[in-house]
């Protein structure tokens, strides 16, 4: 038996892939993989189901062609164009998805049995215990699996509700799953501070290796840094072309919780009229 797993940083694979591996039986894709190429996972006759790519658009030709085992595939709402010999056996095939969608069309001119996928339960611990500081975001899960018919596991998204987060103690926060009506709670114990009273974030701009990061925060360039000598090492030139995004470490915002903040830094103004904002708050980095 082997089982194959790609990890969320692949973005494609090649055709003819895994073509003859006859002891494949489980394929676990991450869910940037867009297409799915000729003869990827044809002749693997120990794959029974599989769940397609959650941003999958195409799967070629030949993709799981002549897969005697295969029984059951779950095609997401993604998926624009499947070739007709992309799967051999339609007779014997049930294929899982959301009613109206292409894999539905799909399933039906190929006399393919379709069945709406329904979540049975999904994989997070019961028990799940995190400790965080004070006014800082728990490092919870934001993508888990779900599992449908045929036990087949397919990614799934959550939404915490850190609102009920305070001052020091234990709480219970409820995550709400996409694609289902399904709720997960996580335990979540709040710390005091190591930071009460002290910098949250302190930034240098010496060290372009390892990033401006400092206290419990970082910061992102929106391109490449223009750095010129400042009045210690080196400053950052903002020119109203870039600027730089600040988060905690996690990528959260550095301001949750905060009712106040103090912000204080050194500036040299260019001899030019050009006047540009110094800072901006906002709850994340979407348009504002």
């Amino acid at each position: 038996m082997v089982i194959l797993t790609f990890g969320e940083g692949v973005t494609s694979i090649g055709s003819n892939l895994c073509y003859g591996c006859d002891k494949l039986s489980d394929i676990t894709f991450g869910r940037n993989i867009k297409v799915i190429p000729d003869s990827a996972f044809r002749l693997c006759s120990s794959l029974e189901n599989v769940a397609l790519p959650e941003f999958c658009t195409t799967v070629a030709a030949n993709a799981f062609a002549e897969d005697t085992k295969l029984v059951g595939v779950y095609i997401p709402e993604t998926v624009e164009s499947i070739q007709n010999n992309s799967f051999s056996y339609p007779a014997r095939m049930t294929i899982f998805g959301t009613v109206g969608s292409y894999a539905q069309k799909y399933a039906n001119s190929r006399n393919i049995k379709f069945e709406a996928y329904k979540v049975s339960e999904v994989d997070f611990p019961a028990d799940m215990v995190v400790t965080v500081e004070e006014r800082r975001k728990p490092n919870l899960p934001n993508l888990i699996y779900a599992v449908i018919q045929n036990s087949i596991r397919i990614p799934v998204e959550v939404e915490w509700d850190f609102s009920v987060l305070s001052t020091p103690g234990e709480y219970t926060v409820i995550g709400t799953v996409e694609k289902c009506d399904y709720l997960i709670t996580a335990t979540v114990i709040v710390e005091h501070s190591t930071l009460e009273g002290g910098l949250m974030l302190e930034l240098t701009f010496d060290d372009t290796a390892s990033g401006f990061a400092g206290g419990i925060g970082k910061a992102k360039p929106s391109k490449i840094p223009t750095l010129v000598a400042g009045i210690k090492g080196r400053a950052l030139r903002l020119d109203g072309s870039q600027w730089l995004n600040v988060a905690d470490e996690l990528g959260d915002s550095l301001l949750y919780g905060l009712d106040e903040m103090t912000v204080a830094y050194y500036s040299k103004k260019d001899n030019n009229s050009n006047v540009n904002w110094s800072f901006y708050a906002a709850p994340d980095s979407s348009a504002q």
